[in-house]
């Protein structure tokens, strides 16, 4: 089996690729475990299309991948770092 390396294309995700979002979910559930509400399109369109900046990443015409970003909470203080308490 000959190893390929290739680039990914990008692009922001859109409401018709939420099946897809949702088949490669499972995909990764099966591989992986974890939670089964994680493939259920309610919670990927919450956690993709709900006010964040979501991008696809396909090889070829298959989707690998999706990263999303969300800014703060417009209630939030954006300089607040995130840190461990001292004990």
């Amino acid at each position: 089996m000959e190893n390929q390396v290739t680039a990914l294309s990008w692009r922001p995700l859109d409401e018709s690729d939420l099946p897809a979002v949702s088949d490669l979910a499972r995909a990764c559930l099966a591989a992986d475990g974890g939670q089964p509400f994680a493939a259920d399109p309610g919670f990927l369109r919450r956690c993709y299309r709900s006010g964040a900046e979501s991008l696809a990443g396909f090889d070829g015409a298959a989707l690998v991948c999706v990263s999303s970003l969300r800014g703060p909470p417009a209630t939030s203080n954006p300089a607040a770092p995130v840190t461990m308490p001292r004990t």
